[in-house]
């Protein structure tokens, strides 16, 4: 298969996902009354409404079949550009959104696991000192895995039409 075939339907699971997960999002946002939470996963559908969106744009840019009149070069090239630049976006937006995912889930998870309202569990200190400590430590790692699955699901079709490119124009 040809990498745009595999980046285009990459781009079709990525988006399927996006809406799996905004509904259980929204689905939570309906059940909870915690406001925190509530701004949390806000936050996080906007994100996804915002990436899915795109996702859907470029998937229907993507030509797949070129016809004679066409420039092949052009049409990879522009697609490469489109794809990567997607990535990257999708990428740099994270580091806006993972706090308040982390925040809210830490939350979400404190008040459901202690059966204390926010504003109790809000009056432990414990609680308190552990909330930055959490943001410290699972922001980075958020980014990573991240910025290793899109390596990992568009990033080796991304070099192989890279190279085609490279091909074509050599």
């Amino acid at each position: 298969n040809h990498p745009l075939m595999k980046l285009k339907k990459n781009l079709l699971v990525n988006t399927i996902w996006g809406v799996l997960i905004t509904i259980g999002y929204i689905v939570i946002m309906i059940m909870t009354p915690i406001w925190p939470v509530l701004v949390a996963l806000g936050i996080n559908t906007a994100f996804n409404i915002l990436i899915i969106v795109q996702a859907i744009q470029l998937y229907h840019s993507i030509k797949t079949s070129i016809s004679s009149t066409d420039s092949v070069l052009s049409i990879l090239k522009k697609h490469y550009q489109e794809i990567s630049a997607w990535c990257t976006m999708q990428n740099k937006l994270a580091i806006w959104v993972y706090p308040f995912a982390a925040a809210g889930g830490y939350v979400y998870g404190g008040v459901l696991s202690s059966a204390k309202s926010f504003e109790e569990l809000f009056s432990s200190p414990v609680f308190l000192w552990a909330l930055p400590v959490l943001l410290i430590t699972l922001i980075p790692i958020s980014l990573y895995a991240a910025k290793y699955m899109t390596r990992k699901v568009f990033g080796v079709h991304l070099e192989t039409l890279k190279a085609t490119i490279e091909n074509l124009e050599a």
